[in-house]
């Protein structure tokens, strides 16, 4: 996740922008936060939040760097079931709005919601 606990929401989502000499607005971001079903946690700080918000916050990040591809290493792996729902549920709409998701997980269950699935094996992949 990676969240400065010294910055409030919003300012972990401006982050990124800031090192890359882009601007995005309050509007924006509150937008991003609406979708990742966090309206109203922008002035929070990292140790408010449970570990799915965020996860989620993280995710608004991302979404904030319009960026194409989105690498997720068990993005669930410390998420209750409702959570886990919840990022999965973000990441389909993300990946209908056109973003590629690569997400390593060792759950089946939300495996079998990906588009495509490719086995490993011993550092190989088997299928």
């Amino acid at each position: 996740l990676h969240l400065l606990t010294y910055l409030n929401v919003y300012e972990n989502i401006c982050l990124p922008s800031y090192y890359r000499h882009t601007n995005i607005s309050r509007e924006q971001i509150d937008e991003l936060l609406k979708l990742v079903k966090l309206e109203g946690c922008g002035e929070m700080f990292p140790h408010q939040l449970s570990g799915g918000q965020k996860q989620r916050v993280a995710i608004a990040r991302i979404m904030a760097q319009n960026t194409t591809l989105l690498l997720a290493d068990e993005p669930t792996g410390a998420l209750d079931e409702e959570n886990s729902l919840l990022v999965m549920d973000i990441f389909k709409q993300l990946n209908e709005r056109g973003m590629t998701i690569i997400m390593v997980t060792h759950d089946n269950n939300l495996a079998l919601q990906a588009d495509r699935v490719l086995l490993m094996e011993s550092g190989h992949v088997v299928v």
